[in-house]
């Protein structure tokens, strides 16, 4: 049944244009199931929501503005 969950789940997120959509853990008992499901959305507005709240924690830390990029950067490498 994952399977069948998982693959509706992928037509729903190439319809809806989301980065992620995947079923998590499942909770099961004799009559009943419970499933956790993951979403992402991925669009220029929520990773400028990102940059801003990465510069707003830098500023409060003591970090200069532009940490992520580096830190982003030596992901890359």
């Amino acid at each position: 049944m994952r399977k069948e969950i998982q693959s509706a789940f992928d037509e729903i997120k190439s319809k809806n244009g989301l980065s992620q959509l995947s079923l998590g853990s499942i909770r099961f008992n004799i009559s009943s199931f419970t499933a956790k499901i993951i979403g992402k959305v991925q669009n220029p507005v929520t990773e400028n929501y990102e940059q801003n709240e990465a510069i707003f924690f830098a500023s409060r830390h003591g970090l200069p503005a532009d940490f992520k990029k580096t830190l982003d950067e030596n992901e890359e490498n």
